[in-house]
């Protein structure tokens, strides 16, 4: 059973993974299990994260996430979050 993170938020830095597809999701190239790295809530209620994969912000809807529960498989993601995007 997937733990979608919608319910509760996430701390900013938390790890999540793409755990549905909408639209949005495919136009820009993600994937099932993609990382990415959560910063905060904006106000119409989505996910402003960094994307490792496409290299720059992404704004995500929380029923599209899951929590990261091996964070083992994000240790080396954490050298390609730039500065600017840390929490």
């Amino acid at each position: 059973m997937q733990q979608h993170v919608q319910d509760q938020a996430p701390q900013p830095g938390t790890w999540l993974e793409v755990s549905d597809l909408d639209s949005v999701c495919e136009e820009e190239g993600l994937a099932l299990g993609d990382k990415l790295y959560f910063r905060v809530i904006t106000s119409l209620g989505l996910f402003e994260c960094y994307a490792p994969k496409l290299g720059r912000r992404f704004w995500i809807d929380p029923e599209n996430v899951q929590a990261v529960t091996d964070l083992a498989s994000v240790h080396a993601l954490e050298q390609e979050v730039p500065a600017l995007y840390r929490i």
